[in-house]
C-alpha cells in the first residue's frame, strides 16, 4: 500500500521555517507591549506589512533556492574526482551558515530575507531529484549517515540544555505548588498540556481538511494517511529552541519569560 513518506519527510522544514519567522515577529511585538504599538513603531503601513512578508515568505525561500543551484552545480563538477565525501561533508556543513548569514544581512535592512526560510529552500532543493542527482553517489549514503548523526545529536542538546535553563529559571522565579509566588507549577503545566491539546486539534483540523486535495495527487490520501500525519507533526526540539529564545530574552519581564518557557516546554 502508499506509504506516508512522501507526506511526512517534507514536512518539517517549511513548517519549522515559518514557525520561526511568525515567532520573531511575535517576540518583537511582546517587547514593543503589542503588535499594534509595534507595527506604529516601525512606521509600518499596510503596503509595508505586505511586502516585508512577500520579501520574507517568498524571495527568501528563493535566496536559498538559487545559492542551492550554485552549490549543486559545483558538486556535479566533483562527481567522480575523488572516492572520499570530504568535500560534499564540507560543502553541506558550511553552505547553509552562508545561506542563512547573506539573507538576514547582505542585503541591508531594507532587502532584509528570511534566513531560516532561506535554508528551508536550500535544503528542499538539495532533497529534490535534480539535488540528489547532482551528488556523488559514492557520498549519498556517507551524507545521509552524517547529517542523521547531527540531527540526533543536535536534538539530544537542545533537549538538554533547555530542561536544565527552563528548570534553573523556574527555580529562580520562586516557583511553587501552592502559589505563594508569581509562578505556579500547576498552572503552568496545566498550560502546557492546554497548548498541547490546541496544537494537535488544529493540526488534525488543517491535516484532515487537505484530504480533497491531496486525494488528487500522485500517491493518493484518505483519513488513515491523514491521520499518520497529523499525529506524526514535528513538535519537540523546535518549541524547546524558541521557549529557550524567551527565557534569554532581558527586554521581556522575567515572571513572564519564565512562565512561557514552562508552558513550551510542557507542550514540547
Amino acid at each position: 500500500p502508499p506509504q506516508p513518506e512522501p507526506y511526512l519527510e517534507p514536512y518539517p522544514g517549511p513548517n519549522s521555517g515559518t514557525a520561526v519567522v511568525v515567532f520573531s515577529i511575535f517576540l518583537k511585538a511582546t517587547r514593543a507591549g503589542s503588535l499594534v504599538s509595534w507595527l506604529s513603531s516601525q512606521g509600518f503601513s499596510p503596503a509595508t506589512v505586505a511586502w516585508v512578508a512577500f520579501r520574507m515568505a517568498v524571495i527568501g525561500p528563493l535566496w536559498g533556492i538559487v545559492l542551492a543551484g550554485a552549490t549543486l552545480y559545483f558538486l556535479k563538477l566533483n562527481a567522480y574526482k575523488d572516492r572520499d565525501s570530504s568535500v560534499e561533508m564540507v560543502v553541506t556543513v558550511a553552505m547553509p551558515f552562508l545561506v542563512f548569514y547573506s539573507a538576514e544581512t547582505a542585503f541591508g535592512e531594507e532587502w532584509q530575507l528570511s534566513g531560516v526560510l532561506a535554508v528551508v529552500g536550500f535544503g528542499l532543493t538539495f532533497a529534490s531529484p535534480w539535488g540528489r542527482a547532482s551528488i556523488d553517489p559514492h557520498a549519498e549514503h556517507f551524507l545521509h549517515g552524517f547529517w542523521g548523526s547531527v540531527g540526533h545529536l543536535v536534538n539530544t542538546l537542545i533537549f538538554v540544555i533547555s530542561g536544565l535553563t527552563i528548570a534553573l529559571r523556574l527555580g529562580e522565579a520562586g516557583l511553587t505548588t501552592d502559589g505563594g509566588s508569581s509562578i505556579n507549577l500547576g498552572i503552568e503545566l496545566a498550560k502546557g498540556l492546554g497548548i498541547y491539546a490546541f496544537m494537535t486539534v488544529l493540526r488534525f483540523a488543517v491535516v484532515f481538511g487537505c484530504i480533497p486535495l491531496f486525494r488528487r495527487g500522485l500517491y493518493g490520501f484518505d483519513w488513515r494517511d491523514a491521520l499518520v500525519v497529523a499525529w506524526g507533526g514535528l513538535r519537540g526540539a523546535v518549541g524547546l529552541a524558541l521557549a529557550l529564545a524567551v527565557a534569554s530574552d532581558h527586554l521581556i519581564k522575567e515572571c513572564d519569560s519564565s512562565s512561557s518557557s514552562g508552558s513550551g516546554s510542557g507542550s514540547s
